[in-house]
């Protein structure tokens, strides 16, 4: 039988009079008698929610009254509920993978998987950044599982990113051919909208390079926000951006190995994409 996951254990704090007007990440230190590093981490994995928002600035300045939540207690793998799956016959799902977890391996959305809907045998045919978003393809069975890697193999998976991006792309379209590591990578770039401060991007990728979206991206001086690896210094501090790399694998196209129909899904953009988009883009469309 299917059992809901609940890793979280919860502490809540109302703000007194006295602790008005501290910085949050130094209400934390001193409330849960943690170093200010501590605190920090705890905010850059978005632990913390304010008022039932989550929040990630240290300096964000409480008020009375403001009920400050915390995750005192790390998950294995983020809860998995119903909205997360996607799609799920034929010997194969797809799930919108939540940033902050990794695909497989320990404590991973595969070892969650497993669990959650009790089948050892699911294995991710592909993987995404941690703290990517989106669609991944995990397999049911081992036969299966060869089906969808050659698929891969041949390229005959379209797989679609939204990406946001410092600066304005001026260019509608354009494509990336840049080698990485010595091997021939291949990106297609649609605009979506485009402001002074930032871009909104669709993104197809033909071969699939370790970071090749945000390798490409910052090739060409258009680093994807948030990417602490290969993007720019973020100026973006003021209006709050999430610490993660604004990427979204938003939907998967190919033909089903078993039943030859097309398949076509995609993953609805994550609350702290669709909230930076508001911040820098308002008028773009999702």
């Amino acid at each position: 039988m299917r059992q809901p996951l609940d890793f979280m254990s919860l502490k809540h704090h109302k703000i007194a009079a006295n602790e008005a007007g501290l910085e949050l990440v130094q209400y934390l230190s001193g409330r849960l008698d943690i170093s200010r590093r501590q605190a920090k981490a705890l905010l850059d994995r978005r632990n913390v929610l304010v008022n039932q928002r989550p929040v990630w600035m240290a300096r964000h300045r409480l008020q009375v009254g403001d009920r400050v939540t915390v995750e005192t207690k790390r998950p294995d793998a983020e809860a998995l509920e119903a909205r997360h799956l996607l799609f799920d016959r034929d010997g194969y799902l797809i799930v919108n993978k939540p940033p902050g977890i990794t695909t497989n391996g320990e404590s991973s959305l595969e070892t969650a998987l497993r669990t959650y809907l009790d089948a050892r045998s699911i294995q991710a045919v592909h993987r995404l950044d941690k703290d990517t978003s989106g669609c991944v393809l995990f397999s049911r069975t081992g036969s299966v599982h060869e089906k969808l890697i050659d698929l891969f193999r041949e390229k005959a998976i379209t797989k679609t990113y939204r990406a946001i991006v410092h600066g304005t792309v001026k260019r509608s379209d354009m494509e990336i051919c840049r080698p990485i590591d010595s091997r021939p990578a291949f990106t297609r770039v649609r605009l979506l909208c485009a402001g002074t401060l930032a871009s909104h991007l669709s993104v197809q990728i033909v071969t699939g390079r370790t970071h090749q979206i945000r390798k490409h991206l910052a090739s060409i001086q258009h680093s994807v926000i948030g990417d602490r690896e290969y993007g720019a210094v973020s100026e973006f501090a003021r209006y709050g951006m999430p610490p993660r790399q604004m990427l979204h694998a938003h939907a998967l196209r190919f033909e089903c190995p078993i039943t030859g129909q097309r398949v076509k899904v995609e993953a609805p953009l994550p609350r702290d994409f669709k909230e930076c988009l508001a911040a820098l883009l308002p008028r773009s469309r999702s």
